[in-house]
């Protein structure tokens, strides 16, 4: 790894129309496709970070939005502008305007449609989400990967979500979900995931259609990352996640619960779409496991929580007994010493030393969970600074914990439910578009804003 970084780090600075460059290129070309909808507050500070690239060959960046008309495409047209001020040269960045989608998402829409006005010369696609921030070397460790194994079907990497001192706890919520991916997808350099924020696949794959890739996403498909994921499953193809493929994603602090509650519905809708049968039945098995853990997180808790305030109760207050005989049937209780009134005992409790044992026991092991969550977003907002030392480093220190433990309960909690509610409706909205899920598992555009 000392060798590739070294390697990374002195290549040339690129993304640019020069002959200088293309003298000195050694690697396979790239295309860059950014689906873009509107722009947030630090657009224009994550777009930059994408030219900062090392990568050691040629280089375009195509921002797709889906009118001409978009609030990003002026935002696109400065930061062409200011690159070739500081420059002096003409950067490879360009504005292309798709079609409105009809039969799949306008996310996969754009992507094909940047992918099908890209450099004929790129060996490889690059499908990122205009929120995250690349480190100089992102580019060539996603090649490097691909190169690495023929087998490797697509490349991609995972999210490390920083809310800011501000946010709301709706933002904590929205981060909860996301940061099981940090285990998901740091365990090894191979993967069972896909994150559609990052994903390189070949060209040759999207343009002649193998594996009827193109087919699948463009026919009804509405989840880029479950759909590739599932071909790859099927056929048999590799998913590489390299360990320095961790991008940054600043949160907007000021979530709602209204987007929240739509954010998390849009993620579990994207569980009841599929493009074939095995794609149905990975995503079946997904929605299933996932409301399952989402109980067995939530329901011990507030059990064993219960289950200490009865013994405590039963413990301190004179009127014990009630709460004892009320709960004898749901719950193992603690041992509990007779209360004397002045006729004699009041009550007496059967001794039981393991319920509290066992409730104290899993508290302290959600709290030392906690902790390990966060020495883990500490130290991959380390390794993160570490790759672009160029930049302030990346603020987890100014994460709430105690807002992140209550957040991972409150999502935890409403998961099932929201997966319930979202399955019963056959519709869903995203950034102004209104999708119908059909009775085959696809989608298909009823309204747009």
């Amino acid at each position: 790894m000392a060798r590739d970084l070294k390697r990374v780090n002195s290549a040339p600075k690129l993304g640019r129309k020069s002959s200088k460059v293309s003298a000195a290129c050694y690697g396979p070309a790239v295309s860059v496709v950014l689906p873009v909808k509107g722009v947030h507050g630090r657009s224009l500070e994550n777009w930059r970070t994408l030219l900062e690239t090392n990568y050691a060959s040629d280089v375009e960046w195509i921002f797709v939005t889906d009118s001409a008309d978009d609030p990003a495409v002026p935002v696109i047209k400065a930061l062409q502008k200011e690159m070739v001020e500081a420059a002096g040269e003409v950067y490879q960045v360009r504005q292309v305007v798709a079609a409105h989608s009809t039969a799949c998402s306008q996310k996969i829409a754009n992507q094909l449609a940047g992918m099908r006005m890209s450099n004929p010369r790129s060996k490889y696609v690059v499908f990122l989400d205009d929120d995250i921030q690349l480190h100089p070397d992102s580019l060539q460790v996603l090649v490097d990967v691909m190169e690495e194994d023929p087998e490797v079907l697509v490349g991609t990497g995972y999210p490390l979500d920083i809310p800011s001192p501000a946010s709301s706890f709706a933002t904590y919520c929205m981060m909860v979900y996301h940061l099981p991916l940090l285990v998901a997808f740091s365990h090894g350099r191979r993967s069972f995931n896909v994150w559609g924020g990052c994903m390189i696949l070949p060209m040759e794959v999207m343009r002649e259609n193998m594996f009827g890739i193109v087919g699948h996403l463009s026919e009804g498909g509405y989840s880029d990352d479950l759909i590739i994921a599932s071909l790859c499953s099927a056929k048999g193809r590799k998913i590489a996640c390299p360990g320095r493929a961790l991008f940054v994603n600043h949160m907007d602090p000021q979530v709602t619960w209204r987007k929240y509650w739509n954010y998390l519905r849009r993620q579990l809708f994207v569980l009841y779409t599929y493009t074939s049968w095995h794609n149905c039945v990975v995503n079946t098995l997904l929605l299933y496991s996932h409301s399952y853990v989402s109980f067995a997180i939530t329901l011990p808790f507030f059990t064993s929580v219960l289950h200490l305030a009865v013994a405590l109760v039963q413990m301190v207050s004179p009127f014990g007994h009630i709460c004892y005989h009320l709960t004898k049937e749901v719950l193992i209780l603690p041992t509990v010493h007779q209360h004397s009134g002045p006729s004699g005992p009041l009550f007496s409790a059967p001794l039981c030393p393991m319920g509290a044992s066992s409730a104290l026991a899993y508290l302290g092991a959600v709290a030392m969970a906690g902790g390990a969550v966060r020495h883990m977003v500490r130290g991959c907002a380390e390794v993160c600074s570490a790759m672009s030392p160029s930049r302030p480093p990346v603020p987890a220190a100014d994460i709430r914990w105690s807002k992140v433990m209550w957040a991972l309960l409150v999502n935890n909690l409403l998961l099932p439910f929201c997966a319930l509610v979202t399955g019963v409706s056959s519709r869903i909205e995203w950034a102004g578009v209104v999708y119908a899920r059909t009775v085959n598992g696809r989608v298909n555009v009823v309204h747009r804003d």
